[in-house]
């Protein structure tokens, strides 16, 4: 977003929170990719070296999207160690980033809909086996929550083990 937006946010909504959307974040980086690559290329171009001519797709497309030659080109061109094959590989390191933290906070809220569920889930006085959704506050009075939380523990073990892997991950 451009500096004019977020300032104009910050203005007329200051509790608002700016939140940059993943496409647009790496449509700018792939933009700051190609840029670097122009430049570079024009660079080695004054000095005789024409090894980033035509490789403007190479470094657009993401490497499992290339044919066996491409690949190779684009391999040579990492081995030259060039600036746009750094500023590339910082695009990629940047994608797996991101899908690692959608992949995470889709995670954690699925736990935290799941802990509200779970708050939800009483056992009815006359059989402890058979859940049923109610009211929170009737939950108490129903149910000890010791033994609603073990009959959680008992059917959802691996909810459990999510859980822990979220609460982890938050830590990182």
């Amino acid at each position: 977003m451009s500096p004019a937006y977020q300032k104009g946010v910050k203005k007329n909504c200051p509790a608002a929170e700016v939140v940059f959307d993943h496409f647009y974040v790496m449509q700018k980086v792939g933009k700051t990719v190609d840029e670097v690559r122009r430049r570079e290329h024009q660079s080695l171009a004054r000095k005789g070296d024409k090894s980033l001519k035509e490789s403007m797709w190479l470094f657009r497309n993401n490497p499992k999207n290339l044919n066996p030659d491409q690949s190779a080109h684009l391999d040579e061109l990492k081995r030259a160690n060039l600036i746009t094959a750094k500023a590339y590989q910082m695009r990629l390191n940047l994608q797996v980033s991101s899908a690692t933290l959608r992949a995470l906070l889709a995670l954690l809220t699925l736990e935290s809909s799941m802990l509200s569920w779970k708050d939800s889930i009483s056992c009815s006085p006359q059989s402890k086996e058979k859940p049923e959704l109610i009211d929170p506050i009737k939950t108490q009075a129903l149910c000890s929550t010791s033994s609603r939380e073990s009959w959680i523990s008992k059917e959802y073990k691996d909810f459990s083990h999510t859980t822990k892997i979220a609460k982890n991950l938050r830590m990182l």
